[in-house]
């Protein structure tokens, strides 16, 4: 009988190499000058383009110049990244995966609850809210610049500054 080893539903992060980046960077750029979608489109596609690097740095690819930019404070400062990176919108959503992963065990008879059950899999008992061994989980709302979870009620982005929209 084979040993079953407990994987996590969340997958590793993917991390990419820079050029792996201006690869899709270039065919937004072809797609556009063939006519493909408009100007306004053709900005947002480059939006998506942000990245993370291992010290959580923003960085992009400029849209005139096809040079890398990290974000200093609330500018974009000319730079190269000397690592591996991963789209912020991945990250984003991979932050809130492994919060979704967060278990908590029934008040009666101790089996697992996923994150947000309301009752026990295992023996039907309602998951006590105020249980300590039960973490809730709310749902996140993340800054559409850079892809990091904004607190409640903040009016700004801590990570880049932009106003939340």
């Amino acid at each position: 009988m084979g040993q079953i080893i407990p994987q996590s539903p969340v997958p590793k992060l993917p991390m990419y190499h820079p050029s792996q980046a201006f690869a899709l960077f270039y065919y937004l750029c072809a797609a556009y000058r063939k006519g493909q979608f408009s100007f306004r489109q053709y900005s947002n596609a480059l939006k998506t383009l942000r990245f993370f690097d291992e010290n959580k740095a923003i960085w992009t690819i400029g849209a005139g110049s096809g040079k890398w930019y990290r974000r200093a404070g609330d500018k974009w400062v000319r730079d190269e990244p000397s690592g591996q990176i991963v789209f912020t919108i991945q990250s984003a959503w991979h932050d809130y995966l492994r919060k979704m992963e967060q278990t908590g065990a029934c008040d009666k008879c101790g089996a697992q609850l996923p994150a947000l059950s309301r009752f026990c899999l295992n023996c039907g008992t309602p998951a006590q809210k105020s249980s300590a061994s039960h973490t809730p989980v709310t749902k996140g709302v993340y800054c559409r610049n850079c892809g990091h979870e904004l607190k409640s009620g903040a009016r700004f982005c801590n990570n880049c500054g932009k106003v939340r929209q």
